[in-house]
């Protein structure tokens, strides 16, 4: 750190030397380890990159070679970590080596220094074993068995391995040997009663209804299991740390040292103002300031036909104004309420009565639209085409008016663009006029979770069973109707036997697979073994899956007012009459404009959103050419070419994520709501001819008037354990078989 208390960024040489130390203090501790009992430094999984990460290291019990003397507990495995200041903040890059137990440890460089603690588990079943024994040349001296596999699970099993020693060759032993339990030995070798793919709202939902309600008369128990593909729970549902420093009305953007008004009061000159910085930051992180939303964030008609507002209502997870009945009672039809400000591409800001009237216009089309919901006819076939004749008789009328008539038309083509991304659908063309109004719109302002979404499935897991989830379990193939012939099939009659990619076969009673409508569009044909019928197929085929994605700026100070919660951005020569060419030079013109997060959860912070191909094309992009893009965009929109860029950017990639394949569904042309039933009915269809409800179907697309919400995810769940509930109620006198 520099005198005047600067951060002292490390130069990549820098990083390169520290590597180099740890690499080099690894394969000395690799000539040490035949010298006695060896302590190993144990690993820490993976890259750590972020605000704060963890580099593991710690204890190991492993393999290594003898020596004279006993033998040593373990392979000397060294974890490293690195941090590196970055600004006024530290990021982390961690990797160790070795697996085991261990403690995980962080060393902190730049504006202030730590030391963290943390206990972790390895998350492999393998058995560690420690052999005793002697070595095969008489008089050589003792020697030591290796480890061996020890038995999985969470007792003590014994162990076999070869020994070694200073004799002639090598030995062999037979010792004690432990085996590490972990979440994946959970129901291995025996049937899950009812085993759901996917941790998101309706996983959990699904869970959470069976382990409270149980099955069949007086509520009997049942043993269930969640698989998880990713290391986290909650799906598309996911809140992360973003802003690169610490904030809250008590903690000041601008740290008290900085204003005068901290003083020094150790000897060696250390400065107390990075303690009221790093207490800041901490405070603001368990507090869930800070956190933004990269997939799920609004609660869309909070009220109390709300499933999800009423469960954060139940956990006190909303603010005073979204727990009003003011606010419940307003009726928006899913339009959106924002206080707005129209800036054009020629940094001129519109007059707030002509955006409003544009506004009023495009939401009387939309109401217009759903009188053909269930018509026997319909003028045409897609919301887009009857939204654009509908505007082409308004621009007849304005004709005489050319610079407003293209303003206005300017205009509209922004509503088109927040309607694609409430849609998630590239362009409203391919959105399917007459089931549109079949989405049922709830009253009440839309309104966020203070502490982020996942404050919501945090409290959803607390009363969830300890290690019922499993994570990074991504699932292969459900292998249903007797499909596959393995002992554990044989031992019980129509079970399903899931296979995971690591190899893992799981044999259950029933299967609620909840994964995106995007993962099994791509994957249906092999994650299904029979294969689905052909009606549901046709229907996952027809229902439309688009993406939306986000792009979050930070800036460090705000060229915004404050009042406005939306900046549109009106390109004049723009029209929703005209379609725009060249996707890949033009992708930043679907940007709709700036939602502006609240400051005193977020600091500032602008959040742009994007819909349809132009979000695909922009995740290939790099953060510094959407950062460097989105700044031009905003200095020719303000008229200020001086304006600093953000100087932190995140962007969301849904359409990349191998689990989810894009954001949400929406009904596409061709498609109905009949198909979004044909996609939740359970399998088999004929339950008369085989064991019914073998695997049920949940998520928000399998809702037909909630679909593309957090609300219907989680209804979804509910729907199918209340499924299996009643099922056993009403064929079974007994308990459950499960």
């Amino acid at each position: 750190m520099t005198a005047r208390g600067k951060p002292h960024l490390l130069k990549k040489e820098d990083i390169s030397d520290v590597l180099e130390r740890e690499v080099s203090s690894w394969e000395q501790m690799r000539q040490r380890r035949r010298k006695g009992l060896g302590l190993g430094l144990g690993w820490g999984r993976g890259l750590g990159v972020g605000a704060w990460a963890w580099a593991g290291a710690g204890l190991g019990l492993g393999p290594g070679s003898g020596g004279p003397g006993p033998r040593g507990l373990g392979r000397g495995g060294l974890g490293w970590g690195a941090w590196v200041g970055v600004g006024s903040w530290a990021w982390g890059l961690g990797r160790g080596l070795g697996r085991g137990l261990g403690l995980g440890w962080g060393l902190g460089w730049g504006p202030w220094a730590w030391v963290g603690v943390g206990a972790w588990v390895a998350a492999w079943a393998w058995g560690l074993g420690l052999g005793l024994g002697p070595g095969p040349a008489p008089g050589s001296g003792p020697g030591s068995g290796g480890p061996g596999p020890g038995l999985p699970g969470p007792g003590l099993g014994p162990g076999l391995g070869p020994g070694s020693g200073p004799g002639s060759g090598p030995g062999s032993g037979l010792g004690p040997g432990w085996g590490a339990w972990t979440h994946r030995d959970q129901g291995r070798g025996r049937a899950a009663g009812v085993l759901i793919v996917g941790g998101g709202l309706a996983g959990l939902g699904a869970a959470r209804r069976l382990t409270e309600r149980g099955l069949g008369p007086g509520r009997v128990p049942v043993r269930v299991r969640v698989l998880e593909a990713r290391e986290r729970h909650g799906g598309r549902v996911w809140s992360r740390p973003f802003v690169s420093r610490p904030f809250s009305p008590s903690c000041p953007a601008t740290p008290l040292w900085a204003q005068g008004g901290y003083h020094r009061h150790t000897s060696r000159g250390a400065d107390n103002r990075w303690w009221l910085f790093s207490l800041c930051f901490f405070r603001n992180l368990i507090s869930g300031k800070g956190l933004i939303d990269m997939g799920a964030q609004w609660i869309h008609g909070p009220s109390k036909q709300n499933a999800v507002f009423q469960l954060a209502s139940q956990h006190h997870l909303l603010d005073e104004a979204a727990m009003s009945e003011e606010n419940q009672a307003v009726e928006l039809n899913a339009q959106i309420l924002a206080m707005s400000v129209c800036y054009t591409s020629s940094g001129k800001r519109i007059d707030p009565e002509v955006s409003a009237s544009v506004e009023e216009l495009f939401s009387s089309l939309m109401f217009k639209s759903k009188e053909y919901f269930q018509a026997a006819t319909e003028p045409v076939r897609s919301l887009g085409e009857f939204l654009k004749n509908e505007i082409a008789q308004c621009a007849e009328e304005w004709k005489n008016d050319a610079e407003m008539c293209n303003l206005k038309l300017a205009l509209l083509n922004v509503e088109f663009k927040i309607e694609c991304c409430i849609c998630g659908t590239h362009s409203l063309d391919l959105v399917a006029l007459r089931p549109f109004r079949e989405y049922t719109s709830l009253p009440g302002i839309d309104c966020t979770f203070p502490s982020g979404f996942k404050s919501l499935v945090d409290e959803m897991t607390k009363s969830l069973p300890k290690d019922i989830v499993s994570f990074n379990m991504p699932v292969k193939c459900i292998h249903w109707n007797g499909s596959l012939k393995t002992p554990e099939a044989l031992e019980r009659a129509h079970s399903v036997l899931v296979e995971c990619e690591n190899g893992e076969i799981i044999p259950a009673d029933h299967v609620i697979v909840t994964v995106p409508l995007g993962f099994l569009k791509e994957h249906h044909k092999t994650f299904f073994d029979p294969q689905l019928p052909i009606s549901k197929i046709k229907s996952i085929e027809k229902i439309g899956f688009g993406t939306s994605n986000k792009i979050f700026l930070e800036f460090e100070e705000p060229f915004w007012e404050p009042q406005y919660d939306l900046i549109k951005l009106v390109w004049e020569d723009e029209s929703p009459l005209n379609e725009r060419a060249d996707l890949q030079t033009t992708w930043f013109r679907k940007i709709l404009g700036f939602i502006v997060l609240p400051a005193a959860r977020h600091g500032h912070v602008l959040l742009a959103v994007l819909a349809g191909q132009e979000a695909i094309f922009m995740e290939q992009l790099s953060d510094s050419e959407v950062k460097d893009c989105l700044t031009q965009v905003i200095r020719q929109f303000t008229g200020n070419p001086l304006l600093p860029p953000p100087k932190n950017i995140l962007q969301t990639k849904w359409h990349s994520d191998r689990f989810t394949k894009g954001s949400y569904s929406y009904t596409e042309v061709g498609s109905s709501g009949d198909d979004i039933d044909i996609i939740a009915q359970p399998l088999p269809s004929d339950p008369a001819k085989a064991q019914p409800l073998q695997v049920l179907f949940a998520g928000e697309a399998t809702h037909r008037t909630f679909y593309s919400t957090t609300h219907g995810a989680l209804e979804s769940g509910w729907r199918e354990a209340d499924r299996l509930r009643d099922y056993y109620l009403h064929h079974t006198s007994g308990n459950p078989k499960l």
